[in-house]
């Protein structure tokens, strides 16, 4: 010849003295194209294939990209599965892509970024290439799906930005997730990480439901609300210190009492009550459940916190008006006496008899007998009345008084009576 019949078929290389464009690999002049190489039309040897591509049989006049979830290095070797914490998609070279932050992969070949996981709830993927969420979330805070810091950062542009505390109402715990703070306890702050960060509901008011971020309102009247009332009416519900078995409000909340109930009887409690109110003196209350006390009824005294006013009727000497606070409150006034219980008015008081006195007030019977050489003509406050007295006086000459004289008596006949 005189000159080569032609080029080296493609899928083949001829490297001299080839006497057919597709050499036999036997012969030193050329061959088919090796698996993992290249032989375009023409080749006077076998290439591997580039980083990014790949191809598994002879006699490949090109290569094809390199598939999904393997990385091709460009070396002539076999595929290389993707690496846990990267992704590849077709054609990946020399370097897989890492998972972004806010994600990890944890199983090697993966071939999209949609392979890569959201870093779980609770836990946070702070950098790229993560085979496992880098830790728990920060007690107080909040770290959804996805989240790139312990304070549940979110991922924006590649870069991790702002945090989420814990809700108002909540208390989170490192590692989980918002747990409402429980009936009968409130909170109106962020971060809380624990359940002593919730308080119980405050004195007079009640919280009725979970996750309040105040109480529910004020305790009905006719009931108290200590501390952790879970109810208006807590006769029926109860306090956040029988709420549970697992919470111990002793320890979480150390000095503080809780209950609330009925106001009992001898009490009243408005709207919004804390504790019971003895009732006033002068005042009284036979049944539970009051918001106001009742008046006390005359004939009676009611002392601070009474129940049964029956118990405490006027004392002899006295009269007791409604609404009477004490048993002496109201003394019978001098001249006159008591001699029976339950007296409503002064009108109750009776007059000194005739030929009596009744010296000072409170008395329940008459002091004594009107002083001879004096009578006392009824209502006397003195043994000796003053003359002139409504209440008698000294006998005038001509007359004679023996003790418990109600008047002066004429001096009879063979006698005479001086004046005094």
């Amino acid at each position: 010849l005189s000159v080569p019949s032609g080029r080296c078929a493609a899928g083949y290389f001829c490297v001299g003295g080839a006497v057919t464009d597709k050499p036999d690999a036997a012969d030193a002049s050329g061959g088919i194209c090796p698996v993992f190489h290249f032989c375009e039309e023409g080749s006077t040897q076998a290439r591997p294939c580039l980083a990014g591509l790949h191809v598994n049989v002879t006699g490949a006049a090109e290569c094809a990209a390199c598939p999904e979830g393997y990385v091709c290095d460009g070396t002539g070797g076999e595929l290389v599965v993707c690496p846990a914490g990267s992704y590849c998609p077709v054609g990946t070279g020399l370097s897989p892509r890492k998972c972004p932050i806010g994600t990890f992969g944890a199983a090697p070949g993966l071939a999209s970024v949609g392979d890569c996981i959201s870093c779980d709830v609770g836990s946070f993927c702070d950098a790229e290439g993560l085979r496992a969420p880098a830790g728990s979330c920060r007690g107080g805070y909040v770290c959804e799906l996805g989240s790139c810091s312990a304070t549940g950062g979110h991922a924006s542009s590649g870069s991790c930005v702002g945090s989420e505390l814990c809700p108002a109402g909540h208390w989170c715990v490192a590692g989980g997730t918002p747990v409402a703070c429980p009936e009968g306890t409130f909170s109106n702050s962020t971060g809380n990480a624990e359940l002593a960060d919730c308080s119980p509901c405050m004195d007079g008011h009640y919280c009725a439901g979970l996750g309040l971020t105040e109480p529910s309102g004020r305790c009905s009247a006719g009931y108290y609300c200590d501390r952790g009332s879970l109810s208006r009416t807590p006769d029926a519900g109860g306090s956040v210190s029988t709420l549970s078995a697992d919470y111990d409000s002793s320890a979480l909340w150390p000095g503080l009492v809780f209950g609330g109930g009925v106001c009992p009887e001898g009490s009243k409690c408005v709207e919004g009550s804390r504790q019971p109110e003895a009732c006033e003196a002068g005042t009284y209350m036979a049944r539970t459940g009051a918001s106001a006390c009742d008046e006390c009824p005359a004939g009676y005294f009611c002392v601070t916190g009474t129940v049964d006013f029956e118990e405490s009727p006027c004392p002899r000497g006295h009269f007791c008006e409604a609404g009477t606070r004490f048993d002496v409150q109201h003394p019978c006034p001098p001249g006159t006496f008591g001699n029976q219980t339950g007296s409503s008015s002064v009108e109750g008081c009776v007059n000194a008899p005739a030929g009596w006195y009744v010296e000072g007030s409170g008395k329940s019977l008459p002091t004594g007998l009107c002083s001879a050489g004096f009578y006392c003509s009824g209502g006397a406050t003195t043994s000796t009345p003053a003359e002139g007295s409504v209440e008698g006086g000294a006998c005038p000459a001509g007359t004679y008084c023996v003790a418990g004289s109600p008047s002066a008596v004429a001096c009879p006949g063979g006698r005479f009576c001086e004046a005094r």
